[in-house]
Order: C-alpha cells, then structure tokens, then sequence
C-alpha cells in the first residue's frame, strides 16, 4: 500500500495550468466561452422549490458536450 502511494506522489500531473490563466479578482475568473457554445438555465430556484440542484453531469455524444 505504501509503495502505491509512494508512486502516485513521484507521478506528473495529468494536465497543467498555465500561469496568470485565472483571474481571482474576477467573477468569472477572467475566463471567456469557447467559440460556438450555447448557454442556458437548466435550474432556478424559486420561493416554493429547493433552492439549488447538484447533479448536472457533463456527457460527450456524437461530437458535442450535453449537461
């Protein structure tokens, strides 16, 4: 077990982040929408439901990104 952990700790990261890439002081951290997506609300709350939904899952199909 511990040689296993051992080799997770020496392992590279998956991925990077490159410098000064997010903007903490902004609210949406400096970042802007890929070219091409769509937005729009799948949930709001409102006085009579619950008040926030955790469970919107990102699926790949046939080429594009469903939530």
């Amino acid at each position: 077990m511990i040689s296993i952990l051992a080799a997770l700790a020496l392992s590279t990261a998956p991925y990077t982040v490159a410098p000064n890439l997010f903007q903490p002081a902004q609210p949406d951290l400096g970042l802007t929408a890929a070219p091409g997506t769509e937005t729009f609300t799948v949930f709001a709350p409102t006085e009579v439901t619950d008040r926030f939904s955790n469970g919107v899952v990102l699926i790949g199909f046939k080429g594009k990104l469903y939530a």
